[in-house]
């Protein structure tokens, strides 16, 4: 499963990238939509399941 949302910058979208694992915390990657080939490996982050929390309970 994936959704996409708009990012900070006007024309980026940022998509969420969910895995679903059998013996381990299902994961959720937040990565450019359409990243140039600099960005591809450099602008994305990856966190377990049950180690984030909304942004309302962070603010």
């Amino acid at each position: 499963m994936s959704t996409t949302a708009d990012a900070t910058d006007v024309g980026e979208q940022i998509q969420a990238t969910i895995v679903t694992c059998d013996d381990e915390p299902n994961q959720c990657t937040l990565h450019p939509l359409d990243p140039d080939d600099h960005r591809r490996t450099t602008e994305w982050i990856t966190a377990d399941e049950g180690s984030y929390v909304t942004v309302e309970l962070w603010r």
